[in-house]
């Protein structure tokens, strides 16, 4: 078994995900003072005492929920409040909120480059929970301040190119 402390994740933790089509990674991010999304390989948590996240973004916001694409190399994560940090500063110990594109959004990153391919506004208040649709393509959020459940089609399938037909599949043997 294999315990992580709250240290190596962040400290304030609050989603997590592992990526379905490459099973060694997890995703984890937090919320305020973080503001970060990590991408972890399994082998290097179990292998190190204390391991380094294989891509971390920046965000400067609050991500509540993380879900991987099952059709694409993507990452969707959640957010609610979000601030600006310039680089190298102390956060200071109460949250002073600035609106920005990742304010209470919907926002797909590619993966590896981990940049962000697209951010929306997806409620007025903080995306407070999501999941994601059994087939992969829409995405649920509940928005506690508005009371509201929204259905997001983020992601479509991909479909499967047909086989050319070849001389030797018209005559078969059995």
């Amino acid at each position: 078994m294999l315990l992580l402390s709250a240290h190596i994740l962040g400290t304030d933790a609050q989603a997590m995900a592992w990526c379905p089509w490459k099973t060694d990674l997890l995703a984890t991010a937090g919320t305020y003072p973080d503001g970060t999304i990590c991408i972890w390989s399994s082998a290097s948590l179990s292998a190190a005492s204390s391991p380094a996240p294989l891509h971390t973004l920046e965000l400067d916001a609050s991500t509540y929920s993380l879900h991987w694409s099952q059709h694409c190399k993507e990452l969707l994560s959640t957010h609610g409040l979000s601030w600006q940090n310039p680089s190298g500063l102390r956060l200071p110990p109460k949250l002073d909120a600035v609106p920005t594109q990742l304010t209470n959004s919907l926002t797909v990153h590619s993966f590896p480059a981990c940049k962000r391919l697209v951010s929306v506004t997806a409620h007025t208040g903080t995306v407070g929970q999501s999941c994601l649709s059994p087939d992969g393509t829409m995405v649920f959020t509940i928005c506690y301040r508005e009371e509201a459940m929204k259905m997001w089609k983020v992601w479509g399938r991909r479909e499967h190119a047909e086989k050319p037909e070849s001389a030797f599949d018209k005559y078969n043997i059995r």
